[in-house]
């Protein structure tokens, strides 16, 4: 035997130009946003069917994603409704023509944000991904027609 006591040794790699230049993608979003399935607030009772938790959902429900400042959209969505007209088909979206003819108004239009989606921060297709995160909120909350709002659910995003 060479050694009575094994040796000790340790190893440690310089920094080379790939620490320098890659950095870890390790960077949580600003603040946990929360989402329509999330925790359930003081005082609301789940319901028995679903994990919403924090609210039950009576009526057709619609999915969208936009760019753009929520208030902006929802408000194209009070004015289609207000301006709807099915006999010119002017202002006709699924949601508009919904209102029509169950005959409500733009003022019984209820609507929450499901979930904030930050730009990826090594860049990528945004869209792409806004497309997936509303495929996926399209098919948990089971919103297409006849059950729901949307007309078609596109898979494609995924490909």
């Amino acid at each position: 035997m060479l050694f009575k006591n094994k040796p000790l040794l340790s190893f440690k790699r310089s920094r080379n130009l790939e620490d320098m230049l890659v950095k870890a993608d390790l960077v949580q979003s600003r603040n946990k946003q929360p989402t329509f399935l999330g925790n359930p607030r003081k005082g609301t009772y789940p319901c028995l069917t679903c994990g919403c938790g924090s609210s039950i959902i009576k009526g057709k429900a619609y999915v969208g994603k936009t760019k753009r400042e929520i208030r902006v959209r929802i408000g194209e969505h009070k004015r289609a409704i207000d301006n709807c007209d099915l006999e010119k088909q002017k202002y006709v979206t699924p949601v508009s023509k919904h209102f029509k003819e169950q005959g409500h108004n733009s003022k019984q239009l209820r609507w929450m944000v499901l979930q904030i989606v930050d730009t990826p921060s090594r860049g990528g297709n945004y869209n792409r991904l806004l497309l997936q995160k509303e495929t996926m909120w399209i098919d948990k909350l089971n919103t297409v027609s006849p059950t729901g709002l949307n007309e078609v659910q596109n898979y494609a995003c995924f490909f």
